[in-house]
């Protein structure tokens, strides 16, 4: 695909994909109960979508309190526009999207992400006064947009001094950090990428790939971006694609560190075969990125590949290998379809390829940190396998640790009929069952998203065939460990729910636990134009277990389901912050150490890691004693917190009282000799313990005395007074410094001249 296509393919993309007024109906189960509401409504002309039509593509919650939508609708002049809705917990509220009218006309909203019901950010293009397309971020505050020219050719001093620029992405870490990235069109006329920061008050533009002097990746002229994400606000990357000086396609990763952008290559993979063509990329860290594609090996056939790239360096290898026969793909083919990161050292890639027979299977392909290892999915090897006779494919991978993951498909059993199924990773094994084949609804069931907690409990939502009206409908199914228990929604029984056109289908699934969830889908109303829904599912019985990292980097224990009441263990942690150690898990008035037990009551526990600082200043050395033997005086002492830091102990010397400066310096050993000493002053010691944050002094030793020994005869004579010897004092330099040294016969300590 050439370059301006592939660009044109991903705008158009977005512009088709980017809550409320009533609630419809519900249904209750066992395992929880289902609310059916419209979002971007019409009815009564009142709401959005005065066009007719409407959908709901995306979903997104944070708690049962908080979710946010969007998706698309018609205003009465039937032009599309995107919309966001927000869930406060029993209702949904609409607002449609900024399309730039304060900058200026015929504006295109591209895509929307929030942070919360007070922070969204939309970007795309309008028309200036000249007609030219310019690039445009609108910030919402809750209540208001407020719109901003990106990619800015104000005076000619921006960026896109060739008159047109569009933004196609946007990925917001904080409401003080988002990235929106998008092309603009140089003075040489050719397009270019670019990332426009937000740091809550200002937008900030920067080229990547830069062809700037051609010294940058797109010498061939024009280079664009496919995506954009930020998984924190110190790290976000944008990927895309860009011409060579020979005109050929590469791609291109760059990433931001909060303050500089970096932009290198892709691996093209040449160690392996030629042509190669990535399907997905991500980044864990700016130390851990991943990309997944096929390349040409020696026979024309595509094989699947992954390249990590370690901060520095991509190192490409081969997955589902058919080397020698002895790999997965003996049938010559294979592609990869996704690849996720929860730690530093685990990725999972999913993919599809050919046995020895010809047949479609799947596969999963883990990441170590050094090595990847390739498991065959509901295989159709041997008796037992799920797909003993045709095709199986890959939907959905998700990993929250190195220890779960799980994946979804579809199988076709030996009767030629297509089933879901879902896979789970323990760490080392693939395991694989049916999911819900939902026999009391209908037939053909297909699984548009599923969200698991552990192999006890998944939610999936999709859609399914009705042959008895030929219609297709919306259904959930929630899985308690060993049975599925499915669910029609937007429920068109007796024509009171809300698809009483007759069809419904589902789009996103988003679950804060095992206790909530919410679907995104559309339906046909009487009319036959197509509506936004979303269902909500709620466990009252349940309280939800949480964790968060707060700034550790690592996997993050997995939320769950609970009953009110009952006795938890606390998680254990591999969460790792530089300058910090693990101190346990605060509910927010007690920190728990992992392992110990925990009531849960009747509402949410959220378990916050507490971060204790690893490095500081050290503690004063105790204990300090010092000794006479032949003249030799001997200092020991025990020392106090090293402040998690390189700490050297420094003995200071005294006499009656007055600093004589340092005379011993020691790390490992806590003892310290010290001769040729003052033969009649009082000695003292302290002992400082100092390292890179800081220092902190002993309180004095013992006082210590060196006299000459002498006899004392005992006679009838009173004895002749004693003269006292001539005390002198001497000026010792060390350095800029000076200091007085005063005794019988004084000398300069040590490290000081005379």
């Amino acid at each position: 695909m050439s370059l301006l296509k592939r660009f044109s393919a991903v705008l158009s993309a977005v512009l088709l994909a980017t809550t409320l007024q009533g609630v419809v109906g519900g249904v209750a189960g066992a395992t929880g109960s289902f609310t059916d509401y419209e979002i971007a409504n019409n009815s009564s002309n009142t709401g959005l979508n005065q066009g007719g039509n409407a959908a709901a593509q995306n979903v997104t919650c944070t708690s049962t309190t908080f979710c946010w939508a969007s998706g698309q609708y018609t205003d009465s002049s039937n032009t599309p526009n995107l919309y966001v809705s927000f869930f406060n917990g029993s209702t949904w509220t609409d607002y449609p999207v900024s399309k730039a009218q304060s900058l200026g006309t015929n504006g295109i909203a591209n895509n929307v992400t929030c942070t919360s019901a007070s922070f969204c950010v939309v970007v795309g293009q309008y028309l200036d006064s000249s007609g030219h397309l310019q690039s445009y971020a609108s910030v919402f505050d809750g209540s208001t947009w407020t719109d901003y020219e990106i990619a800015d050719n104000s005076s000619n001093t921006g960026l896109n001094q060739g008159n047109s620029s569009a933004a196609t992405n946007i990925s917001c870490a904080s409401d003080n950090l988002c990235v929106a990235a998008g092309t603009y069109k140089s003075n040489s006329s050719s397009y270019q990428s670019y990332a426009s920061v937000f740091d809550g008050s200002t937008w900030t533009d920067y080229e990547i790939a830069d062809n700037s002097s051609n010294t940058g990746l797109n010498q061939g002229g024009n280079s664009f971006p496919d995506n954009v994400q930020c998984p924190s606000v110190t790290f976000c990357y944008v990927y895309g694609a860009y011409t060579n000086t020979s005109h050929s396609v590469f791609d291109y990763l760059s990433t931001f560190d909060g303050h500089t952008w970096s932009t290198i290559p892709f691996s093209d993979v040449s160690s392996l075969g030629q042509f190669a063509s990535f399907r997905y990329a991500t980044c864990y860290s700016i130390d851990l990125c991943v990309v997944a594609g096929t390349y040409n090996d020696q026979f024309n056939a595509a094989q699947s590949y992954a390249s990590v790239f370690d901060g520095s360096t991509w190192t490409d290898y081969e997955i589902a290998d058919n080397s020698s026969n002895t790999g997965l793909n003996q049938g010559g083919s294979s592609e990869p379809m996704q690849v996720v990161c929860s730690a530093i050292n685990f990725c999972s890639i999913d993919g599809q390829y050919m046995n020895q027979g010809g047949v479609l299977q799947s596969y999963a392909s883990v990441f170590n940190g050094s090595t990847w290892t390739d498991y065959a999915i509901a295989n159709n090897i041997g008796s037992s396998g799920l797909s003993q006779s045709l095709v199986n494919f890959v939907n959905q991978l998700t990993c929250t640790s190195s220890t779960f993951c799980y994946l979804t498909g579809s199988y076709i059993d030996s009767q030629n009929v297509a089933h879901p199924y879902i896979s789970f990773f323990d760490g080392s094994t693939w395991t694989s069952d049916d999911a819900s084949d939902i026999p009391s609804l209908g037939v053909n069931p297909s699984v548009s998203q599923a969200f698991c907690t552990s192999t006890s409990f998944c939610f999936e939502a999709g859609s399914y065939f009705v042959p008895s009206n030929n219609s297709i409908q919306s259904y959930a199914s929630v899985f308690n460990g060993s049975t599925w228990t499915d669910y029609e929604i937007a429920d068109n029984s007796s024509n009171t729910g809300l698809n009483r056109g007759g069809q419904s289908t589902t789009y996103e699934v988003s679950c804060t636990s095992a206790s909530f969830c919410a679907i995104a889908g559309g339906y046909t109303d009487t009319l036959g134009y197509q509506q936004a829904f979303i269902t909500t599912y709620q466990n009252a019985s349940n309280v939800n277990v949480l964790y968060r990292s707060a700034g550790g980097i690592g996997a993050t224990p997995a939320s769950s389901s609970v009953t009110q009441g009952s006795t938890i263990t606390i998680a254990a942690s591999s969460l790792v912050n530089l300058g910090f150690s693990f101190g346990g898990w605060s509910d927010g008035t007690t920190v728990y150490q992992p392992g110990s037990s925990y009531v849960v009551g009747s509402s949410d526990v959220i378990f916050t890691a507490d971060w204790i600082p690893a490095f500081g200043p050290p503690t004063a050395p105790t204990d300090v004693v010092a000794s006479i033997s032949n003249g030799v005086a001997t200092v020991s002492f025990r020392p106090g917190s090293r402040g998690g830091l390189p700490t050297v102990d420094i003995i200071n010397l005294f006499y009656n009282d007055m600093p004589q400066g340092h005379i011993c310096t020691t790390d490992v050993i806590y003892s310290c000799t010290v001769a040729g000493l003052d033969l009649q002053s009082d000695v003292t010691f302290t002992v400082t313990a100092e390292n890179a944050l800081g220092s902190a002094t002993s309180i004095p030793s013992n006082t210590v005395t060196i006299a000459q020994p002498h006899t004392v005869t005992t006679t009838t004579v009173p004895a002749s007074p004693r003269t006292p010897k001539k005390m002198k004092v001497i000026s010792c330099k060390k350095g800029k410094l000076t200091k007085k040294v005063r005794g019988s016969a004084p000398v300069c300590p040590r490290g000081w001249k005379k």
